[in-house]
């Protein structure tokens, strides 16, 4: 069994909801403001995207053992739907080393 670990660290972008964590497009968890969540797998890699109300992050592959941090684009939230026209989601994905 692999496993990675996910944390958020949105800081106040947000804060009020959960952020939706997908692996392999299925819906696993939803973390809170400043969580951090181990998650199971199998196999080596899987791929990782996450989401909030409407917007959802690039989806990206990670490997077993790897740490993963959400992050908020201030700049990217102020964009709105157009931001998201632009495939610019304010929720990013930063693999940790």
């Amino acid at each position: 069994m692999s496993e990675i670990t996910i944390t958020r660290d949105t800081g106040i972008v947000g804060v009020a909801q959960k952020v939706a964590v997908y692996l392999n497009g299925e819906l696993v968890h939803k973390l809170s403001n400043n969580e951090s969540k181990t998650l199971s797998f199998e196999g080596d890699s899987i791929e990782l995207q996450v989401g909030q109300s409407f917007m959802k992050s690039h989806k990206i592959q990670v490997k077993n053992g790897q740490k993963v941090h959400v992050k908020a684009s201030g700049i990217r939230v102020m964009l709105g739907i157009l931001g998201t026209i632009l495939g610019l989601p304010y929720l990013l994905l930063e693999i940790e080393g």
